[in-house]
């Protein structure tokens, strides 16, 4: 968690990409605030060769979610889940 009680994202650098492969990928591509960059950003990261090397994009197993997955309440709780079942 951030300062003031909000949340600190940091991009991930190209070459660092390989630290965040598994067997699942959860991607947060929904942001109300900043739609345009986030975009912009995404078709970046997909066409990054290094992001097709992935075994988690190779397996077709990233899966996009909402922006309150970032969220901590019973209320966002029940939402993940919801995306999940």
């Amino acid at each position: 968690m951030g300062l003031g009680g909000r949340y600190a994202f940091l991009p991930i650098p190209e070459e660092l990409l390989s630290e965040i492969d598994g067997d699942i990928l959860f991607l947060i591509t929904e942001d109300l605030m900043n739609r345009q960059n986030l975009n912009l950003e995404l078709q970046k990261l997909k066409v990054c060769p290094l992001w097709s090397k992935l075994k988690v994009v190779r397996h077709s197993s990233v899966h996009e979610v909402g922006f309150y997955w970032r969220g901590m309440s019973p209320i966002l709780a029940n939402l993940v889940i919801d995306d999940l079942c």
